[in-house]
């Protein structure tokens, strides 16, 4: 008696797992059917595929899908471009630091100032790519030395270069 009835849980077991298996198997072509259908229908939009057909003699048509791997391959570098840049922004972003304090000095001739945030100096470069917030800020030359500023800085090769400079009102600021 013991037998028979491990024997009929092996059947059943296996049929619940044949099931489970068919359904899986069921899933699977549907997703990639959707998957196809979507790739179809982005790929007529983005101009990979297009529709040909001709007319039969005998009244029918015959109809193709047809294939641009040049368009194909010059979306798919513009792509990697895209990918790639956002990479490189990311990195760059990840990297910046900003810090509150006043200026204690400024050099024109060699594009610096020096900041007093939480009690240490802050020798930071100015750049032309330096963005410049607050009314009447544009370059190095409308600070002042004891101007209340936010830095946010990007650390490269040692030195701190200046990404944007925003005037502060905060009078929370030392």
């Amino acid at each position: 008696m013991k037998s028979s009835h491990s024997n009929a849980n092996r059947h059943g077991n296996a049929e619940v797992s044949y099931t489970s298996a068919f359904t899986k198997f069921v899933y699977a072509v549907f997703i990639l059917n959707v998957l196809g259908g979507l790739l179809l229908l982005v790929g007529l939009l983005a101009g990979w595929f297009s529709v040909d057909g001709d007319r039969m003699s005998d009244g029918t048509y015959r109809l193709g899908l047809v294939f641009d791997s040049e368009e194909v391959g010059e979306d798919i570098g513009e792509t990697m471009n895209a990918a790639s840049n956002l990479t490189e922004t990311a990195k760059s972003a990840s990297s910046l630091e900003t810090h509150d304090g006043v200026i204690k000095q400024i050099d024109l001739e060699t594009q610096q100032l020096i900041l007093v945030s939480e009690g240490a100096d802050v020798l930071a470069h100015v750049t032309d790519a330096t963005e410049f917030d607050g009314d009447g800020l544009a370059n190095l030359t409308d600070l002042t030395v004891g101007d209340e500023v936010r830095l946010t800085v990007q650390q490269k090769n040692d030195r701190l270069f200046v990404v944007k400079v925003k005037e502060e009102v905060d009078e929370a600021v030392q």
